[in-house]
């Protein structure tokens, strides 16, 4: 296993993460740990993997499932503050997709390999999104403005 890209330097910090928008009949693919709130579904790329790499081992080792990697959507900057640290973090955000995942597979919960506290996934109403805390804070407008279908449909 390789190291994460991750920088701690004293009190301040930068990650490198990889998401997915994973959409199906008006709702979106997200995760909580419980202690903060909704983000997509994703993790920190690792030292020697492409983003998009990061992003399918991520999900499998998550979810179970192989993804299907779509296109890049959009890339995001922010800064947040989380356990004493002040985190700058950049995420790529991409389009995603499995036949194999059911809606009746979702909500699940299953263990984090960077917290050790259980990670939960859900599918979220897109209409009602703006109603949840989301990182980024802007997830609907992102979304909104990135007009993915809504499909169960395999990435080619």
């Amino acid at each position: 296993m390789s190291a994460d890209i991750r920088i701690v330097n004293g009190d301040n910090g930068f990650l490198f993460r990889a998401a997915g928008i994973w959409k199906r009949d008006g709702k979106v693919l997200m995760q909580t740990d419980g202690e903060s709130g909704w983000a997509f579904p994703g993790g920190h790329v690792q030292l020697g993997e492409t983003a998009a790499q990061s992003l399918k081992r991520e999900l499998s080792e998550e979810l179970g499932v192989e993804i299907k990697v779509g296109p890049l959507l959009f890339v995001s900057e922010d800064a947040f503050e989380w356990r004493g640290v002040n985190w700058q973090s950049v995420c790529l955000y991409f389009e995603v997709d499995a036949n194999s995942l059911p809606h009746n597979h979702i909500p699940i919960a299953g263990p984090s390999v960077e917290r050790g506290s259980p990670v939960t996934f859900d599918w979220l109403p897109i209409a009602k999104l703006d109603e949840y805390e989301t990182y980024p804070a802007n997830a609907l407008e992102l979304l909104s403005a990135h007009q993915l279908p809504s499909r169960a449909a395999k990435l080619g």
